[in-house]
């Protein structure tokens, strides 16, 4: 029986960014597990950002939790980077990053990562910071002009646990992504699919869009 998506008022009120990234993020990098889930994305994001070249004024991460990831390879590609999310917890938790608050999430081993991918940055580029500020996102609503450049599509399916609750993620078929980017006016530079076996039932698929 397939699993229903997670409502948009559970997630809000059971959803805990700090568990998530504890559980998710430190992790070792070598792994095969959830290291090798979190490097795919970090590999993509250093192929369409700095190996490809994509550049633009301004880049909108839609749903972009409290993970800065997607971020630290685009950062040097764009002005601006706009980071939303529904909800206030994980914005919150992005901000004490953003903000070097005492407490926040420490990033630096995927961060020497991204680095050791780059080749020529020994150090966090202080632009990861400058470049992003936020805004709330419903993305089950229509989004508003956004006078944007470009656009990251990302579509996973995955039952997670954070804490003691059990969270979905949208499941998106290739072809149901490639017509909403045709309709939407865009043209798909790059999509790239992966499965991921030993994770709980995830499969993923990440794309790059650009009009």
């Amino acid at each position: 029986m397939e699993e229903s998506c997670t409502g948009k008022d559970f997630y809000t009120q059971h959803f805990n960014p700090r568990d998530h990234l504890a559980k998710y993020y430190k992790i070792s990098l070598v792994d095969d597990g959830l290291g090798q889930f979190v490097t795919f994305f970090l590999k993509g994001a250093h192929r369409a950002f700095t190996l490809d070249g994509i550049k633009g004024d301004t880049l909108i991460d839609i749903g972009s939790g409290a993970s800065i990831c997607q971020f630290l390879s685009a950062c040097e590609s764009f002005r601006e980077i706009i980071a939303t999310d529904y909800a206030d917890q994980n914005r919150e938790e992005m901000q004490r990053w953003l903000k070097k608050e005492l407490g926040a999430f420490d990033w630096t081993p995927i961060v020497k990562y991204v680095c050791e991918l780059e080749g020529d940055r020994g150090r966090e580029s202080p632009k990861s910071r400058q470049a992003v500020p936020e805004m709330r996102c419903d993305p089950t609503q229509p989004f508003g002009p956004a006078g944007s450049s470009s656009c990251r599509l990302l579509a996973l399916h995955a039952l997670y646990m954070v804490g003691q609750h059990k969270f979905s993620v949208l499941f998106l078929e290739k072809e149901v992504i490639e017509e909403a980017v045709r309709q939407a006016g865009f043209k798909m530079v790059l999509f790239v699919i992966k499965y991921f076996v030993s994770l709980v039932r995830v499969y993923v698929c990440a794309g790059f869009c650009f009009p």
